[in-house]
């Protein structure tokens, strides 16, 4: 007797559980107990992975083989991401209880690196980056993540995107960044004070005063440059 058909529609009932209980439902690798169970929990991922019943973080099912998780994201983050990206994970079943639940339908699990990447060219308020650094820095222990986000974007004062917090400097408290002045600092990679968080510090940022930036030597550089 084909068992195989039985799994038709599992989806769709995944879809009617209560959100918290979804993955729960789907059966992991080391389910099978005979060579039925085998078949039938095959074509039961293969009807999951297909499916929109995976809570997203923008409200709505996501199709699991085609969604994005970044491993132990709190809400903040996965709303952040879920306002640039369409099949983002919800965070009510990014840790690790339903990791091998996700992984057998496919879901794509996003490295911090990864996630650096997927952000160059994202156009957001530098208030929004500042949301976002603080929703990261939970994920950062040690050093390994910290060289994983070395190329994540940081929001500059005079208005440019630059690619890693190692090259910026931190401006935190000069009022002279909330002014038009900030325009004329581009001879340093003043991170925009609305996205200014100590996480970018334990990336690599520096802090600079007024000082600093007088006596930065690109300062002197580029006046040297210019045709008096």
């Amino acid at each position: 007797t084909d068992v195989a058909p039985l799994a038709d529609g599992y989806g769709e009932f995944l879809a009617m559980l209560p959100t918290a209980s979804r993955a729960l439902f789907v059966p992991v690798p080391g389910f099978a107990r005979s060579e039925v169970d085998d078949v039938l929990r095959r074509r039961i991922v293969r009807e999951a992975s297909a499916t929109p019943w995976l809570p997203g973080a923008s409200g709505e099912d996501l199709i699991p083989s085609r969604a994005l998780l970044v491993p132990g994201s709190a809400d903040e983050l996965a709303v952040l991401l879920g306002d640039v990206f369409d099949n983002v994970v919800d965070a009510s079943v990014s840790g690790p209880r339903y990791a091998a639940a996700l992984a057998a339908v496919g879901v794509h699990r996003i490295g911090l690196a990864e996630l650096a990447d997927m952000l160059t060219g994202v156009d957001r308020e530098p208030a929004w980056w500042g949301r976002l650094y603080d929703a990261l820095a939970p994920l950062v222990a040690d050093g390994n993540q910290t060289e994983e986000l070395a190329a994540l974007p940081v929001p500059l004062a005079d208005g440019r995107m630059v690619t890693g917090p190692r090259t910026t400097v931190l401006g935190e408290g000069m009022d002279v960044l909330r002014s038009g002045v900030a325009d004329g600092l581009r001879w340093a990679r003043v991170v925009h004070p609305d996205a200014a968080r100590p996480l970018l510090s334990r990336l690599g940022a520096a802090d600079a005063t007024p000082t600093d930036l007088l006596t930065d030597p690109a300062l002197e550089a580029l006046l040297d440059d210019l045709d008096w």
